[in-house]
Parts: structure tokens; sequence; C-alpha cells
């Protein structure tokens, strides 16, 4: 008998997606002229998205969106998204109020200003576009690019969430291979590996198991490098390395030496026909791992048909 250490672990394959959302939809009614971000870029309120006609459309922070001219005594809750965005940038000192009074005109032309556009201090409804979650990556859309012809109500992109998820894609027959939600994994970049466990598996709408790969702390596997996932296409390919049998390290002994008693313990019998209790500490079915018993112990293989016995 010898001293070792049993595991093991299968290989499978991870596809990391981004959700996508609707990045709001503009007003505008032109040609777009041209593009001031690339796809995947981070945006923040305030930041240039694109020019329509040659005058810059900008992302600003709101559930509400963009549908009229903001000037002169508008009121409601999109006055007031246009106000905490000058707030911030420190164009505006008075609160939010929801109501375009002379200061906040004051403010829109300070913007408008920086902006290199007419200050007239009107805050038309295509030059911003109301974005809820700020800041946040875009993913431009293919069909929208410089020269396309714009109308009111199009989307030119998505907001991505603020990390991609990791799915195991399992085919018929797999499934019985991946340990229960809890078990442990690594997720292989590169080089890299990201400590993971599993979740909860469930069914595509293509009848595929997925089993969810998240950090052990449940935040996203990919932590602080998220960034560097691909957002384009239908998905970037991870392997995964899944914990199928646990680590362990100590005494190794055919499982066919090991007898169960009636009191339901293990042991196991030496050479000199002697039964000594012992602990399982794991088993690949073949081959176990034991507490109980030293190491370089001669032990008697039982085989499971006969009680005849031979030294190890």
């Amino acid at each position: 008998m010898t001293s070792g250490t049993l595991g093991r672990s299968a290989t499978y394959t991870a596809i990391a997606t981004w959700g996508k959302l609707p990045f709001g939809t503009t007003a505008a009614n032109g040609t777009l002229t041209s593009f001031e971000i690339v796809s995947g870029e981070t945006v923040d309120s305030g930041s240039q998205l694109f020019a329509v006609d040659l005058r810059p459309v900008i992302a600003l922070s709101g559930a509400v969106p963009s549908f009229r001219d903001l000037t002169l005594d508008s009121e409601g809750a999109d006055v007031s998204q246009l106000q905490t965005f000058l707030r911030e940038s420190g164009y505006l000192r008075v609160s939010a109020d929801g109501e375009f009074g002379s200061l906040t005109e004051s403010a829109v032309k300070k913007w408008q200003k920086h902006l290199g556009i007419e200050a007239d201090g009107i805050v038309r409804a295509s030059d911003v576009i109301f974005v809820p979650n700020l800041p946040a990556r875009v993913l431009l859309s293919e069909e929208v690019v410089v020269g396309t012809r714009l109308s009111p109500g199009d989307a030119v992109g998505w907001a991505l969430g603020p990390a991609p998820t990791f799915d195991i894609q399992l085919e018929a027959g797999q499934r019985g291979a991946v340990p229960t939600a809890g078990g442990n994994a690594e997720v292989i970049s590169g080089a890299t590996r990201w400590k993971a466990v599993l979740g909860q598996p469930s069914i595509d709408a293509e009848g595929r198991t997925l089993i969810s790969v998240t950090a052990p702390d449940g935040s996203p596997v990919c932590g602080e490098t998220c960034a560097d996932v691909a957002t384009s296409g239908e998905g970037t390919v991870f392997s995964v390395e899944v914990v199928t049998l646990s680590e362990a390290t100590g005494a190794i002994v055919p499982v066919s030496a090991i007898t169960t008693q009636p009191d339901g313990s293990s042991a196991i019998a030496l050479e000199d026909g002697t039964s000594t209790p012992i602990t399982v500490i794991t088993s690949d079915g073949g081959r176990a791992v034991v507490e109980g018993i030293e190491i370089g112990a001669n032990i008697r293989l039982f085989a499971p048909s006969t009680s005849t016995s031979t030294d190890e």
C-alpha cells in the first residue's frame, strides 16, 4: 500500500455572452455623418456618440426618453434629467427641480458653446439620447454606418450588461458527468485560470443543458478583467476544467480491499489477518484514499467474488 493523490477533472466548453439592452433611440431625422465612439467602448453621461447632419448627439443619464425640445418654461422629468447632467458637469448650480428656467437656459448655452454648436439655449430632442444606466459599454449596430439615414425611433446600438455570463453548454448524454450546483471548476483564459463554481442547470430553447459558471462568491468569474472579453459575435469560447472528483492525498488502497462491517463502518484486513477500521476519504471507483492505516502496511486484497486473499 502506498501514498498518493486521487482526483479527477473533465474539460468542457463555456460560452461567454454579454447581455444586451437597447441603447435608447434617437429622435434625429437626418444623415449620420460621423461616429465619435467605437463598438465596445464605455459611454458615460455627456459622451458624444455620433453626429447627425454634423450636429453632435450626446448620451445623458435618464429613464425618460428624449421626445421633445427642451426650452425655457419646459417642465418635467426629462428637464430634471438634463439639469442633473448640467449640475454634475459644473454648468448649473441650482437643484434639478424639473423646471427649465433662466438659470437652466444659461447653463445650456454654456454647454452648447463647449460643444461648438449654436448657443441658443434650446436642447433639441435629437441632440440627446437618454440612457437608463450609465456608464455602460455600447455595442453599435452593424447596420448603422456613416451615411445611414436615421429616422426618429431608430436604435443605433445596445448597452451591454456590466459583465458577461459564462455558461457550459451540454448536449444530450453529457449532463451526468458534471457535478451539481456548487461543484468546483476553473475557467481557462490563456495563461490565466479563474476559480469558479457551477450554478443550477437550466434548459435553453434548443434543448441544451446550460450550467452557469461564476466566481465562488457569486460575482462574474472574469472579475476585473471582464472588459477584455470580446463583445461581438455569438459569444466567446472558453475551456472550463470541472472537478468531478475532489483531490485528496493519503494512503491509497484498492477498493476491493475494503470491507463493510455489520455496523456500516469500513475496515481493511491486514496481512496477519487482523482487521483495522478505516475512513474512506474519496474513491475513483477502483482505488480509494483512506485514513486509519499506516503507509507501507501490508494488506489483504479481497476479490469481489471470492473469499481468497492475496498480499498487496
